[in-house]
């Protein structure tokens, strides 16, 4: 009896290794985007957080050299201050030294009143006229004497004028006063080898499931056939039949595991999206807090900047008056020397007239100017006259005799 068999399961699996082969270029070309999707997301956060950083470098740059501006502020405001010191301390030096002066000039002025004094006393005292013991001098005979008595009087009376007037022109001139960036955010992405090993178990899982499956129809074909001789053509044929049937109306069953975890895959998708889309956030929300720590702390700088040339610039207007206020003191300290010495000069020749002889000093005080910048002047063309000589002397080439042969 001739046997009855069925296609190869080889033929009738064709359709679906042709469908096995598509899902797994599918789940390859998956795999192969999900990986170039991470190195893509990577490289972007990557880049946007290599530009961020650059941005923060930049702000502690600029922050870096305003600070050094400020320091360099501060270093000339603590010069100015010690130099400002220093001004205030050489001006008042010069006021206790020009005070010192000033009383030494009080000082001899009132030894000069003294002076006059006595000189005032020392000719009224020896006043002869209307002396009743000189009457007898007082004849025809001596008219001649007489006159010249009355001019030494006169005489005497213009020296004593003219000292009181010397007085009050040295009282005259007496007066005169005067300123890192952060650690990168360690993004946690998603494994795609965990996701990857997953759906190729599903797949080994979903092959194994079929192989197992072609077995058994194949065993149950084999039995039916030898079923088959031993019974009946009837029987057979009813047999077959029911066969028939059973497998047309046993309904496929979907492959539930498959479509869980093409779910899980599109959630993992998903997932990949939004871990990205968080680790865009982090990385943007941690700029923005560095970057406004640079603004605030470049806000301070500036404004201790500010306060500290404002305080420099005061500084400076200071040190101007300062530096004027001690060049009027030394001027001032130097014409009050210079004069102190020029009457100095002028007392000890007065002083060196009066002590000659009568005869001597009668005709030598006359040559005194009444003036003492008169005086000092004269003394001045007197030394120029002398140096000027002096340097024409030295000239001059001393001569050489010669030498015999």
């Amino acid at each position: 009896m001739q046997t009855k068999t069925l296609p190869a399961v080889s033929s009738m699996l064709n359709a679906s290794k042709n469908t096995m082969g598509k899902i797994s270029a599918q789940v390859k070309g998956i795999h192969e985007h999900v990986s170039k999707l991470e190195g893509n997301q990577r490289s972007a956060l990557a880049e946007q957080k290599a530009e961020y950083e650059k941005q923060l470098q930049e702000e502690a740059t600029v922050n870096t050299k305003l600070q050094a501006q400020n320091e360099r502020t501060s270093t000339q405001i603590w010069d100015l201050e010690k130099g400002n010191d220093a001004l205030r301390k050489k001006a008042k030096e010069l006021q206790t030294a020009n005070l010192g002066l000033r009383k030494a000039l009080d000082t001899v002025q009132s030894k000069i009143g003294s002076a006059g004094d006595f000189i005032n006393g020392t000719l009224d005292a020896t006043n002869d006229d209307g002396a009743k013991d000189l009457v007898v001098l007082s004849s025809k005979t001596s008219e001649n004497d007489q006159d010249e008595d009355n001019v030494a009087a006169d005489s005497s009376a213009e020296a004593q004028n003219s000292t009181k007037e010397e007085d009050s022109s040295d009282s005259s001139n007496a007066n005169d006063a005067g300123d890192d960036a952060s650690d990168d955010s360690d993004v946690k992405e998603p494994s795609l080898l965990a996701l990857s090993s997953r759906v190729h178990r599903a797949l080994r899982s979903q092959r194994g499931d079929a192989d197992a499956s072609s077995d058994d129809q194949q065993d149950s074909s084999e039995d039916s056939s030898e079923e088959t001789v031993d019974t009946s053509s009837d029987d057979s044929q009813s047999s077959d039949s029911d066969s028939n049937q059973t497998a047309v109306d046993t309904p496929v069953e979907a492959d539930q595991t498959s479509q869980v975890m093409l779910k899980q895959l599109t959630q993992e998708l998903d997932q990949l999206a939004t871990e990205d889309k968080k680790s865009r956030a982090q990385l943007s929300k941690l700029f923005q807090e560095q970057f406004n720590k640079g603004k605030d702390d470049k806000a301070n700088i500036l404004s201790k900047q500010e306060a500290l040339n404002s305080t420099r610039s005061s500084l400076l207007e200071l040190k101007s008056e300062l530096t004027v206020a001690v060049h009027h003191l030394e001027i001032t300290n130097g014409r009050l020397q210079k004069r102190l010495h020029n009457l100095g000069e002028y007392l000890e020749r007065l002083a060196s007239f009066v002590v000659e002889p009568v005869a001597k000093a009668e005709k030598a005080i006359p040559t005194l100017p009444d003036d003492v910048t008169a005086f000092v002047q004269a003394q001045a063309k007197q030394a120029l006259i002398q140096k000027a000589a002096r340097n024409r002397h030295s000239e001059v080439a001393p001569a050489h005799p010669l030498t015999s042969l």
